[in-house]
């Protein structure tokens, strides 16, 4: 048997026959199977955003609660934050309107002021007080000594200072600018944490 005989490709009109078939079998409908896949896939995904963004109002920016509710893992949040096509910066811009910390202090601030308009006298004057200690010091209301209000001041300064070299850091490693940074961290609930004086110094580094 000779292994080095090849059959010859058909001649003529047959062989643009078999051609012709080749293409209509791989777009079946025309094509419009496969995009309407990819349109549900789109339409899924866009679901799956906007569950999210409902979360992440209600949750005041609980990354990762928004994610278990989502069903995404932080990578795919990540890459839809830091993304540059169309439906990621529409995706941005929806969180960026959130401002999940601001919303958070208005909350702390209006339950505050209800306490401060209580019947109960107790619970008013200490309402009072505790807003007279963290927003009115620099009218001079405060029970401590001036001693350890300077101390205190002083650790103010230096936790603002390592705080924001830790973001610079972070900001410089992600390949963003410092801003960017700052509006992310105060997304995470540990910016919740801090010292009034901390976060209204923080606040002014986003005004510069």
């Amino acid at each position: 048997m000779n292994y080095n005989a090849r059959p010859k490709p058909p001649n003529g009109p047959e062989r643009s026959k078999k051609r012709a078939k080749k293409p209509v079998a791989l777009l079946r409908n025309g094509g419009r199977d496969n995009e309407d896949e990819y349109q549900n896939a789109n339409a899924a995904e866009d679901g799956v955003r906007q569950r999210f963004i409902e979360t992440y109002e209600l949750s005041f920016g609980n990354v990762t609660y928004c994610c278990d509710v989502a069903g995404i893992s932080r990578t795919t949040f990540y890459r839809w934050k830091h993304g540059k096509c169309a439906r990621d910066i529409e995706f941005q811009r929806r969180l960026e309107e959130i401002k999940p910390a601001e919303r958070f202090l208005d909350l702390a601030e209006g339950r505050l002021a209800k306490l401060m308009a209580s019947a109960d006298e107790r619970v008013a004057l200490a309402a009072v007080q505790f807003v007279l200690r963290t927003r009115g010091k620099l009218r001079g209301y405060s029970t401590d000594p001036p001693e350890q209000q300077n101390l205190e001041q002083a650790l103010i300064e230096e936790s603002f200072r390592q705080l924001k070299a830790t973001i610079e850091q972070r900001a410089k490693e992600e390949g963003h600018g410092f801003q960017e940074e700052l509006k992310f961290f105060f997304t995470l609930p540990v910016s919740e944490t801090l010292k009034p004086e901390i976060r209204e110094m923080l606040m002014k580094e986003l005004e510069t």
